[in-house]
């Protein structure tokens, strides 16, 4: 829950994206640089938090580690993207804090509590257990 640097790194192979990561890979790099992260938690301590977006290329976990406070205290529905690298991790975090996990397809049009496991990338939606009922009884319509 402390303040830490983060590295980013913009790649040869895809010069247009910036993105996280935890170690590098010095033959593919062009550049790179660190920033200051700090937990929502840390930036959030006591406001009343109902949603949260999350789309920051592989780093999701490490955002929801930072976010227990507020995902304990305020249970926030949480639309995070995700790659088939992390979708396992992502899920078993948010069903611990009694989240109930739904796979979004084609930009909400379609919402199944089936996770497609092939994909590259994709999107959950995770609403706390007790507000579920919510969203099961329109998915059912």
């Amino acid at each position: 829950k402390t303040q830490s640097m983060l590295i980013f790194k913009q790649t040869k192979s895809n010069s247009g994206a910036t993105t996280a990561v935890r170690e590098l890979a010095a033959h593919d790099v062009l550049t790179q640089f660190e920033v200051p992260v700090k937990a929502l938690d840390m930036l959030f301590p006591e406001e009343s938090i109902g949603f949260i977006k999350i789309d920051v290329e592989g780093m999701d976990t490490a955002v929801l580690e930072g976010a227990v406070d507020i995902m304990r205290r305020c249970k926030p529905s949480i639309y995070i993207e995700v790659s088939s690298e992390t979708i396992d991790e992502i899920s078993t975090l948010l069903k611990k804090y009694d989240y109930s996990i739904y796979f979004v397809k084609d930009d909400l049009k379609h919402i199944c509590q089936d996770i497609d496991r092939s994909i590259t990338w994709g999107n959950l939606l995770a609403v706390s257990s007790e507000k579920a009922h919510l969203l099961s009884s329109v998915l059912k319509q």
